[in-house]
């Protein structure tokens, strides 16, 4: 490759997991991944699922609107919990069963 060329290629030159994820995901603070489209999808789909709970606490289990509230929030505290665990676990799986090729030296 040409070495005027590096600045402009948006992928790393190695393919170990750590350099994908430095060039593809550079989060260097921790409160940045609140920008990224997964921390927003994880939070619309928790705040669904929180209103569903509650919406279900206040049909069906017909409790009033206190708990059915705190049902609500708490559906969507776990929601949110269990999402971020599960995408952790789905990281270190792809992680596991990726094939480095070009490790960095």
């Amino acid at each position: 490759m040409a070495p005027g060329a590096e600045p402009y290629i948006s992928y790393p030159q190695f393919d170990d997991a750590e350099s994908i994820l430095s060039t593809v995901v550079p989060i260097q603070v921790a409160y940045e991944g609140f920008g990224s489209a997964g921390f927003q999808v994880a939070v619309l789909n928790s705040i669904v699922a929180g209103a569903f709970a509650g919406i279900l606490a206040a049909g069906v289990l017909t409790l009033d609107a206190l708990p059915s509230i705190v049902t609500g929030v708490g559906g969507m505290i776990l929601a949110f919990l269990l999402q971020g665990l599960f995408g952790a676990a789905m990281g270190k799986r792809i992680e596991r069963a990726m094939e480095v090729r070009f490790p960095r030296p």
